[in-house]
């Protein structure tokens, strides 16, 4: 595999920040932005500490000429029974000088759709994620 400029993670659950992955990844990778708390796991498992942006919701981060900003999704985080949201989750919003994306991350549907399309919008590609909405849980 080539270098990779940088990787996008949306939370930590494990089909999202898969450990074995990490692990073949991190010399190739020069920069993991990441959700707040996420970076936690990627420095564990020897991820070097200055290789890795973390950002709260609405921040933006500058990388190789683009704008990273994360933003809400409605979901929630964590790798076991003990640890649910004690670290940030989101979807990217990824602007370029000509290109302007939105990938959502995993979530339900909510008014936070809204809110992003009004501050970053319009949008010329949206990746938006399915399936993870249940009147049992829609919050």
């Amino acid at each position: 595999m080539p270098p990779i400029d940088a990787v996008l993670i949306t939370h930590d659950h494990y089909d999202h920040l898969d450990y074995q992955s990490i692990l073949k990844l991190k010399s190739k990778v020069s920069r993991f932005i990441v959700p707040l708390g996420v970076g936690s796991h990627l420095i564990r498992w020897g991820v070097q500490k200055e290789k890795i942006t973390e950002i709260n919701w609405w921040e933006e981060a500058e990388y190789d000429g683009l704008t990273l900003a994360l933003t809400p999704s409605r979901h929630f985080s964590g790798r076991s029974l003990f640890n649910s949201n004690s670290t940030l989750w989101g979807g990217w919003v990824i602007l370029g000088k000509n290109t302007r994306l939105y990938t959502s991350g995993d979530g339900g549907y909510g008014p936070h759709f809204k809110e992003i399309g009004k501050k970053y919008g319009p949008f010329d590609m949206t990746l938006i994620e399915g399936g993870q909405y249940d009147k049992r849980w829609a919050d």
